[in-house]
């Protein structure tokens, strides 16, 4: 009887390990290099995002391979072992790897793993090379933070032109979350690390706008940022002085704008002080044209406010233009939450109805007088893409003050 089921056992064991040899893949060899493709099909982008370093890289720290790897996308094709390397395209101390196999098919995400520690800080690119080949596009960039130490450096003078990222307009709340300028400097002996630069205002103490900053100087990108907040009290040209240490100092200008604004049926004021200008042209047939440009975000192109109207005689005192007697018209763009873009703009252009009137209520104005305009304005903006959509204005108001 024991014979028996020893020889039962037997024909079992083998019946299972038939079964199970028999479902793997024909073409599964753990001894040979898996086939992947790297790129998405039919052209030369890496697959999702790329390669993409992940962790805090910091000068003189070494690496730690669980919180220091790159992520790397692959679409397995058929599967076998695979070893990835990095090459570094800047002589960089330290290296990125990888090896396992593939027991699946399709999209896997694999890890390499660095190594070693980051002799400078800046950024660091490398390629990556997956079982011989080398990544021709696609490289990985690494970006090495200095070390926790004071960073040494002096304010590039004069500072002619910041970078603003942000736009400084008379009575409107700044926030720092946003709002903010960049200052070039010069980073000594390459000495970079932690800044900070206490709050201060315009040498006279009457704009109202407050900068300070503070965070990380990195090699290869010599410049700081400071914050800016406040409200503006005044339109004007205002004096800053930035002080770094107590003899390194230089003073850079900001200018408050009065702000084109631009308020609906009695909804939020929107200012547009992005390339904002008010100008009065003449024309060959004898009439002046008021132009009226700005727009309130940095990205998009089209104009967020948009006014023309003509006059003949040579001047502009005022009064009430529709779309039936302009060539040209105000054109307001109302943007609503769902982002369709509304305007008016004329008929004989467009098809759309002459509803549309603005009322220009400024004093006499002339060439030689300062770009000035106040006015009311009413009727329907069309959607662009959908002339049959429209939304109606009863009250729309237009300020442009005198900077």
């Amino acid at each position: 009887m024991k014979l028996f089921y020893s020889v039962c056992f037997f024909l079992c064991s083998l019946i299972i390990f038939t079964s199970c040899k028999k479902t793997e893949p024909a073409n599964f060899d753990i001894s040979k290099l898996a086939v992947v493709n790297l790129y998405t099909r039919g052209s030369t982008f890496c697959l999702g995002d790329g390669p993409v370093a992940k962790g805090v890289f910091t000068k003189d720290v070494r690496l730690i391979p669980s919180s220091n790897f790159i992520e790397l996308q692959v679409e397995v094709i058929e599967r076998g072992t695979y070893e990835a390397q990095t090459i570094s395209l800047n002589n960089s101390d330290y290296t990125f790897s990888a090896s396992g196999s593939f027991n699946s098919l399709g999209l896997q995400t694999i890890k390499l793993f660095g190594n070693g520690k980051p002799a400078a800080d800046g950024m660091d690119s490398f390629k990556i090379i997956f079982n011989g080949d080398t990544l021709k596009t696609c490289p990985v960039s690494v970006l090495v933070y200095p070390p926790i130490r004071t960073a040494q450096f002096t304010i590039d003078c004069p500072i002619i032109k910041p970078v603003f990222h942000a736009s400084f307009v008379n009575g409107k709340v700044l926030d720092p979350s946003v709002d903010s300028i960049e200052i070039p400097i010069t980073i000594l002996q390459s000495q970079s690390g932690n800044y900070s630069i206490p709050e201060f205002t315009d040498i006279n103490g009457t704009s109202g706008i407050k900068f300070s900053g503070s965070g990380q100087i990195i090699n290869g990108f010599p410049k700081i940022a400071l914050k800016a907040s406040g409200t503006p009290t005044a339109k004007g040209t205002f004096t800053f002085k930035l002080v770094n240490g107590t003899s390194d100092s230089c003073e850079f200008k900001v200018k408050v704008f009065g702000g084109i604004s631009c308020k609906i049926d009695g909804g939020p004021t929107t200012y547009f002080n992005i390339d904002a200008s008010a100008d009065f042209v003449s024309l060959s047939s004898g009439t002046i044209s008021l132009s009226i440009d700005g727009r309130n975000d940095e990205i998009n192109d089209f104009p967020s406010i948009n006014l023309i109207a003509t006059q003949p005689g040579g001047s502009f005192s005022g009064g009430a233009y529709t779309i039936a007697n302009t060539s040209k018209l105000a054109e307001c763009y109302y943007k609503l939450s769902n982002s369709l873009v509304y305007k008016a703009e004329n008929p004989m252009l467009t098809g759309m109805n002459k509803t549309f009137k603005i009322t220009v209520s400024n004093s006499a104005a002339t060439l030689t007088s300062p770009a000035y305009f106040t006015g009311i304005f009413s009727g329907d903006l069309y959607n662009y893409s959908s002339p049959t959509n429209s939304v109606s204005i009863t009250n729309g108001v237009i300020d442009v003050p005198k900077n």
